[in-house]
């Protein structure tokens, strides 16, 4: 920003010629090339700089302080330069015209340097708040509207348009949403819960293949038992290998060699099973 003695430089506020003014905005509508564009507007420059360099220090020192000058000088400018084509020397001087013009880019710059948005709707959120505040902080109308502004400032700020009813409904479906999806994955859950309990009721525990496994093995001792006996009786009876006790005896020894064999095979599977 420029500082005060900067400021005194354009204190002065000579009584323009409007007229002279609206000669080089002709010139600048109807000039046929660059050069002459560019000699109209440095005309209209000279004109009107120091004058709104006046207005920026005198009228609006606050809210220079608050704002990049830079930024600020721009916008009046722009503001200014738009407004040219409707400037009439019949109707009034050129300062009274363009004090409106500058008052106008000065409003929209700080909206939007606050608010993002526009003066008239800045200024009407505003007063909306300071009614709500005026009724105090326990009001129910206050309770009410809490959260409401920062939802209004950023439908100004972004164009959209929401509201707190809409945000509480799409919070609710929301979690509408994700407790469906809760209550689908305690079904899945539930369901797989069951499978493994029916494939366990079909698996023998540790202690049932234990005790199958004590059943085997009493068996194949028995068989093995018996084995040595039949054995004994085919030596016995050798001598008349025609004899039913001989031919039993061998038969005899076949069976229980079979239910050692198998026996065997049974307890290592339940072993496997069981580590």
């Amino acid at each position: 920003m420029k500082n005060s003695s900067e400021r005194k430089r354009y204190k002065t506020n000579p009584n323009f010629d409007a007229y002279l003014l609206y000669s080089y905005i002709q010139m600048k509508r109807n000039a046929s090339d660059k050069r002459s564009r560019d000699k109209a507007d440095k005309l209209i420059y000279e004109y009107l700089n120091n004058y709104i360099m006046y207005e920026l220090y005198y009228s609006y020192r606050s809210t220079l302080e608050k704002c990049e000058f830079q930024e600020l000088y721009q916008s009046l400018w722009v503001e200014v330069l738009a407004d040219l084509p409707r400037f009439n020397p019949d109707l009034g001087r050129a300062t009274t015209f363009f004090r409106y013009s500058i008052k106008h880019a000065v409003c929209i710059f700080v909206s939007f340097k606050k608010y993002n948005t526009t003066p008239y709707l800045a200024n009407q959120l505003e007063k909306i708040k300071k009614i709500v505040a005026d009724l105090g902080e326990d009001s129910y109308i206050g309770m009410a509207f809490e959260g409401c502004f920062e939802i209004a400032k950023d439908n100004i700020e972004n164009d959209f348009g929401c509201s707190m009813k809409q945000r509480a409904e799409s919070s609710a479906a929301e979690a509408a949403k994700y407790k469906e999806m809760y209550e689908s994955a305690v079904k899945d859950y539930e369901a797989e819960k069951r499978t493994v309990e029916e494939l366990e009721q079909k698996v023998l525990t540790l202690e049932e293949a234990g005790a199958i496994k004590s059943l085997l093995a009493y068996s194949q001792t028995e068989a093995i038992r018996r084995t040595e006996e039949s054995a004994r009786r085919i030596v016995e009876f050798a001598d008349n290998p025609d004899s039913a006790e001989f031919k039993q005896a061998v038969q005899d020894n076949r069976h229980n060699k079979q239910l050692v064999e198998e026996s065997g095979k049974l307890i290592q599977r339940i072993l496997d099973t069981m580590f």
